[in-house]
């Protein structure tokens, strides 16, 4: 049931990712005409040569009292609005068209900045670690403790409810305290934009950084009390990365390409989801039986997970200090601000 709960996850990621990048844009720009008045261009046949565009006018300006207007009036008004929309459709491809882009080309456009691709691994590292020990606690506490299964089902059930949404919680509540803090000093110098958005980035380095002795102190304990006192402070330190790396995933990349992102994001907790898969093959290679000591799977859970954890906080410092725009002036990355 393991082997298969795993599959099913890693095709629900893959999915998710599927389905962000494949979604249709837009179908429907406004586009001034510059007296302050809008027009609303819908697209009918986008991939037609003849006339991809047609012109719903809202200018009312133009509709008089046939009685009480004058023929002269009338000529002077029907020329004006041929000129205007004359106007508009010299200038169509410049403000209510864009480029054709492929799947690769806004994968491409992701992953331009150091910063993301720093961003992405560390996330697959982290998920890696919370995979292992969603797969593979179990297995090991019932080895460990085989005289309190029920109690453990009961605690393990309480820690991920309170512990894990509280650190959820948390986690975004100080990503925000950060970046309230810093837009108090925020100058018209975009660097220090940067700044404020890659600092959200310490809260789940410092979160796995913590997490990784607690979970060793959790595997290693003599009573099953301080073990499960351990797994909780485990599960308070180190969920509070989700929140904060979303944020600056999605206050990093192009608007355009957010769905794109964000699928990305959740491939990468597929390519997490390999982690278990690997440790149950080579706990089967060694001939691991489960009646037997939990020695060799704490090994093995204790280099896999607090590995994890260093190596992904690692990842996460390299993103925090690395530049959100794009090496190439052609696509940057960092999301602009409007005022």
């Amino acid at each position: 049931w393991s082997d298969a709960l795993r599959l099913i996850s890693f095709f629900g990621f893959a999915s998710v990712l599927l389905a962000s990048i494949c979604l249709p844009s837009d179908s429907m720009q406004v586009a001034s005409s510059g007296d302050g008045k809008q027009d609303v261009w819908i697209r009918t046949t986008p991939k037609s040569t003849a006339a991809p565009l047609q012109e719903v006018s809202t200018d009312t300006s133009l509709i008089t009292d046939k009685k009480n207007s004058h023929p002269d009036e009338e000529a002077i008004g029907k020329a004006s609005n041929s000129v205007i929309s004359t106007n508009h459709e010299d200038s169509l491809p410049a403000t209510a068209t864009s480029e054709t882009t492929t799947i690769a080309d806004e994968i491409l456009q992701v992953v331009s900045t150091s910063r993301i691709q720093w961003l992405f691994v560390g996330s697959m590292l982290r998920f890696c670690s919370g995979m292992c020990i969603g797969i593979w606690s179990a297995p090991y506490f019932r080895l460990a403790f085989p005289d309190h299964i029920s109690e453990y089902a009961y605690a393990q059930a309480c820690i991920t409810a309170i512990c894990g949404i509280s650190s959820n919680i948390m986690g975004g509540l100080i990503a925000d305290w950060i970046s309230s803090s810093s837009q108090a000093k925020e100058t018209s110098d975009c660097s220090n934009y940067n700044d404020d958005v890659g600092r959200k980035l310490w809260v789940p380095i410092t979160g796995s950084l913590l997490a990784t002795p607690a979970w060793y102190m959790a595997i290693h304990s003599a009573t099953f009390e301080f073990s499960m006192v351990w797994l909780a402070l485990e599960y308070m330190l180190a969920e509070c990365w989700f929140g904060p790396t979303i944020n600056v995933l999605q206050s990093t990349v192009n608007s355009k390409v957010e769905g794109t992102a964000q699928g990305m994001f959740a491939f990468t907790g597929a390519l997490g989801n390999l982690a278990p898969t690997m440790l149950g093959f080579i706990l089967a290679a060694n001939g691991h039986n489960s009646q037997e000591t939990p020695t060799e799977l704490t090994g093995l859970l204790s280099i896999a997970v607090c590995g994890g954890y260093i190596s992904s906080a690692l990842c996460f410092a390299m993103s925090a200090t690395s530049k959100p725009t794009s090496t190439s002036s052609k696509s940057p990355m960092l999301r602009q601000s409007t005022t």
